[in-house]
């Protein structure tokens, strides 16, 4: 079985492939259920998937992300691009249940403030402050 399959629409004349492409349905070949099943087999084993050590120490799931952007169609069941750009999977295809520090629930630590004492000036010479 083939990865990819011929469309449904097949043009016949110019007049129709003019309006099959202005539709965008131009395309003469699409991906098969064999070539989305195999693709979905790669990215639930890639870095993407649920089974790595960062995705275990993830402070939540992808799916519970605000960056988490779900792909269309029955592939966005489980899967969906990572739009943050502080993650290390930015731009890559993510599982539902994929994780990483970079969450948008994570907080930046706020740094403390401290009052620092005023500080005295001991060693610039003053000679020219009472003339």
């Amino acid at each position: 079985m083939a990865r990819t399959r011929r469309t449904l629409i097949q043009p016949s004349g110019p007049q129709t492939r003019a309006v099959v492409a202005e539709l965008g349905l131009g395309r003469e070949r699409v991906l098969s259920l064999l070539g989305r099943d195999l693709a979905a087999d790669r990215w639930q084993s890639s870095e993407g998937g649920p089974d790595n050590s960062m995705t275990h120490q993830a402070p939540a799931e992808c799916v519970t992300c605000a960056y988490f952007v779900r792909l269309s169609g029955n592939l966005g069941r489980v899967f969906g691009v990572c739009a943050n750009e502080y993650s290390p999977q930015d731009g890559q295809v993510v599982t539902r249940d994929h994780g990483c520090g970079a969450h948008s629930d994570v907080e930046e630590p706020q740094a403390a403030s401290i009052t620092l004492a005023p500080v005295w000036d001991t060693i610039t010479d003053d000679l020219g402050l009472f003339d």
